[in-house]
């Protein structure tokens, strides 16, 4: 086959598209692979901030139960975001129904955490980190 030669429009798609792909991969790559959950114990008040969702606040008093758990079943995402690093927004499982997810992809350890008819899971980036903020919750909710 002889090749065509590629019409001016042609040329000035495929620069666009590899302009487009030369910017688009390394911004996917860093959304992918960042990203940090924090969480802030007061007095008063639990506050969780995610990188890419909104920042939560659950007041203390309206706290029910903390439990740590083991090999959380975490379910599936609903809404709210996926990455290789984090899981964040509301899920689903079969034992808590819809329920709200901060955690880091692949950590089986967690806090949850209940409070009238919601439930909230941390899970920190290893066992330590998530045991540490169970143990500061536990302190302050005495």
């Amino acid at each position: 086959y002889d090749s065509v030669p590629a019409t001016k429009g042609e040329k000035i798609a495929v620069k666009i598209t590899l302009i487009s792909l030369a910017i688009l991969l390394p911004v996917l790559a860093i959304i992918m692979f960042t990203g940090d959950v924090t969480c802030e114990v007061t007095d008063s008040m639990l506050q969780i901030k995610s990188t890419y969702c909104s920042t939560l606040t659950v007041e203390l008093n309206e706290i029910d139960s903390v439990e740590y758990r083991d090999n959380i079943e975490i379910g599936y995402r609903v809404s709210g975001f996926g990455s290789a690093r984090l899981s964040v927004g509301t899920f689903q499982n079969d034992e808590f129904g819809s329920y709200t997810l901060y955690a880091y992809t692949g950590s089986d350890d967690g806090i949850v955490i209940k409070s009238d008819d919601k439930v909230l899971v941390i899970c920190g980036k290893d066992a330590e980190e998530t045991q540490k903020l169970y143990n500061q919750l536990i302190e302050v909710i005495k």
